[in-house]
């Protein structure tokens, strides 16, 4: 049976891979993870508020209440922001939000729903002497981007947010995160 890794990760193995809601066969995109910078949160128990009950002075009961979605971010370099082509070669940005070669996917929530995709981020544990690797799969992201040009490389920031499962998995164990 495998241990916890002795090793800590970074960006140098990361790959992020894109999938739309095509059936049978999801549309993908993947890329390694150039730059890094990947954040998810909050996780807690469940991807619900939790609500207190309060009479006069004190907190009688607790609950869950509305769903809060996790926030996922990320840093990439970019080279172009789009394809090459409308039909071939699309970008992240055409991806996630079903732009250019990327204009037929379909989202993850559904045939004419507003655009979502399923994220998934391979931190690399093999190459590193662990038996696996592992992945955070988010379902059902909804992404904005913003682009900066530096000096030291054009970049594209993500943020998603997460409208349905987390789900991590490595060679033994699986967590899910789920609403209430």
């Amino acid at each position: 049976m495998a241990g916890v890794s002795t090793h800590p990760k970074n960006f140098a193995g990361g790959v992020v891979r894109l999938s739309d809601g095509t059936t049978p066969t999801p549309v993908t995109l993947s890329a390694p993870m150039t730059k890094g910078d990947y954040s998810l949160e909050p996780l807690a128990e469940y991807l619900n508020e939790m609500m207190s009950f309060d009479a006069r002075t004190r907190t009688i009961g607790v609950g869950w209440g509305a769903p809060a979605n996790p926030q996922v971010s990320l840093n990439t370099y970019v080279g172009n922001l789009v394809g090459n082509t409308a039909s071939g070669g699309g970008s992240f940005l055409e991806f996630v939000h079903r732009k250019g070669a990327y204009a037929a996917n379909v989202s993850t929530l559904g045939l004419n729903r507003p655009t979502t995709v399923d994220l998934r981020l391979v931190i690399e544990g093999t190459g590193w002497g662990d038996t696996a690797d592992e992945t955070i799969d988010c379902e059902d992201v909804q992404f904005t981007a913003g682009f900066s040009e530096s000096a030291d490389g054009n970049n594209l920031a993500w943020t998603g947010s997460v409208k349905g499962s987390v789900v991590i998995t490595n060679d033994v164990n699986v967590i899910t995160y789920s609403q209430f």
